[in-house]
């Protein structure tokens, strides 16, 4: 959830460089936006994307309404990946141990 967070929190400073009536609570406000939940509200698109939504006044004043960014497949496939290498590593990489200047797994 860290990647696809920081990716929101880049395309919100992106979309609020482009555009001065954009407004995301990022920083000097009550509840800025650190990361999505567990829990987060998404789906699917007619194209396969995956959208991250928002409702509105959880990123930004009432103005901006609900929100959704779409997140991109290489994003998608680069969490695969480390998902799938935390697994193995977890699951299928016995830790290593020492005893007297020998390896032993």
């Amino acid at each position: 959830m860290g990647i696809i967070s920081d990716y929101i929190k880049t395309q919100m400073k992106e979309q609020m460089k482009k555009d001065e009536n954009i407004v995301y609570f990022l920083v000097n406000e009550t509840t800025p936006f650190k990361k999505i939940k567990k829990d987060q509200t998404y789906f699917i698109d007619e194209n396969k994307n995956l959208i991250i939504a928002f409702d509105e006044y959880k990123l930004g004043p009432g103005f901006m309404g609900h929100v959704e960014f779409t997140i991109p497949d290489e994003l998608i496939k680069a969490i695969r990946k480390q998902s799938i290498f935390q697994t193995y590593v977890l699951f299928f990489n016995p830790p290593i141990k020492r005893y007297r200047g020998f390896l032993f797994m």
